[in-house]
This record gives structure tokens, C-alpha cells and sequence, in this order.
């Protein structure tokens, strides 16, 4: 249902586009992830160690009528979580992938070589199958985590926080971009009042954007 509700949403927002422009142009990136989970366990502030990953997704950049700002939707998917131990041959890591949605507001810094833009938006992620993960130099053993509600998932089926974003688009319509998610929502599932985490993420993206002429 809620996978549901995230692509009506996207849908929704591309669909209002063309109140806004007539030329937007529509793009596609990859990049690495850099991603940590910051919260308490029995109130006391856990310590973990950051994990790589890598996203990819598309994007459709909307000028707002005449201005240096333009609405830009995102559908990405991208991987999250923490090493949550790591020895000279052990590493255990929560590896959470996520479909995400983020709809960011950008100013555009114009100049002849290309150029600079800014934004800032909400994000909205719902996950996809995740795993906890041991791995050992002689073995790798898996487990399935489980996201709803119940006390006993390991963490809850939504996910949502504020995107920050920063690049420079060159003329050919080559781009790069510096992104950091920061996760609003606690994550762990019941009600326990001193247990929180929350998905921090940072990511280098290279891509191209293409104008709708």
C-alpha cells in the first residue's frame, strides 16, 4: 500500500510539470553512497561505522516560468545502513536498499561554461528487500530484514527526511552533484521511548541531462 501511495505521488508531481514549463528536461545519473545510522539503544548513543553503496534513477528538471528555479522530482533507488562491527576478518553490516522519492526545489546560478545550482526538498523512501550480513573470510551468512509495524520487524516500512543537493551542470548537459539525505523518521518499529535511528546518507551522483525540445 505504501509503495502504492509513493508512486502515486511521483506520478502526481511529474503530471503538475507542465504548470510550470514547457521545456523541462529530463535526466538519468548514477553514483556511490556513503550512509550511517545515528540513534540511541537503552538511551545511551550508539556508535557505527559508515557503509558504501552506490544509487541510480531519474529526474525531471522543471524550470518555474521565467525564474532561476526550477521543481526537480527524483525517483532513485539507493542503499543505506551501517557496518555495525568490523574485525581484521569479520565485518557485520545492516544493508538497507531503498525505492526513493525526492522532490527537490533547485536554484540555478547561471553562466556561460554551464552552471551551479542548489536545492532542497523532502524525501520520501520505501524499502525494498534488505539484509543483515555477516561475513567472515571464509563464509557470509544472510538474513532477511523484515519493515511494518509490529514490535518485532526490524524496522518500520517508511522512511522520510529533508534532501540537501549542490552540483554544477556543464554545457553539454553533463552534470555532478554532491547530495546528503538526513532521515527525520526513527525507524525502529513499537513505542519504546529511548531506542531511535535515524538514515543519514551522502552521495556522489554523475549524470546527463537531456532538454525536451
Amino acid at each position: 500500500m505504501k509503495k502504492t501511495l509513493l508512486i502515486f505521488i511521483v506520478t502526481a508531481c511529474c503530471l503538475q510539470i507542465t504548470a510550470f514549463s514547457q521545456k523541462p528536461s529530463v535526466g538519468i545519473f548514477g553514483g556511490i553512497t556513503k550512509s550511517n545510522m545515528h540513534g540511541k539503544t537503552g538511551g545511551v548513543t550508539g556508535k557505527s561505522k559508515s557503509i558504501t553503496g552506490f544509487t541510480f534513477g531519474m529526474l525531471v528538471d522543471a524550470p518555474i516560468k521565467k525564474s532561476n528555479i526550477s521543481f526537480q522530482p527524483t525517483i532513485q533507488y539507493t542503499q543505506k545502513g551501517m557496518v555495525t562491527s568490523k574485525t581484521h576478518d569479520s565485518k557485520s553490516y545492516v544493508a538497507l536498499h531503498y525505492a526513493e522519492a525526492l522532490l527537490n526545489f533547485v536554484y540555478n546560478g547561471k553562466n556561460k561554461n554551464g552552471h551551479v545550482f542548489v536545492g532542497i526538498g523532502p524525501s520520501i523512501a520505501v524499502p525494498v528487500p534488505s539484509k543483515k550480513v555477516l561475513k567472515t573470510n571464509v563464509s557470509k551468512a544472510e538474513t532477511t530484514l523484515v519493515f511494518g509495524k509490529d514490535p518485532l520487524a526490524n524496522y518500520k516500512s517508511l522512511d522520510y527526511g529533508a534532501h540537501f543537493l549542490a552540483g554544477f551542470v556543464f554545457r553539454k548537459g553533463f552534470f555532478i552533484s554532491a547530495n546528503y539525505t538526513l532521515g527525520i523518521r526513527n525507524i525502529l518499529p513499537g513505542d519504546n521511548p529511548v531506542d531511535e535511528s535515524r538514515n543519514g546518507s551522502l552521495a556522489l551522483k554523475l549524470g546527463m541531462l537531456v532538454n525536451n525540445k
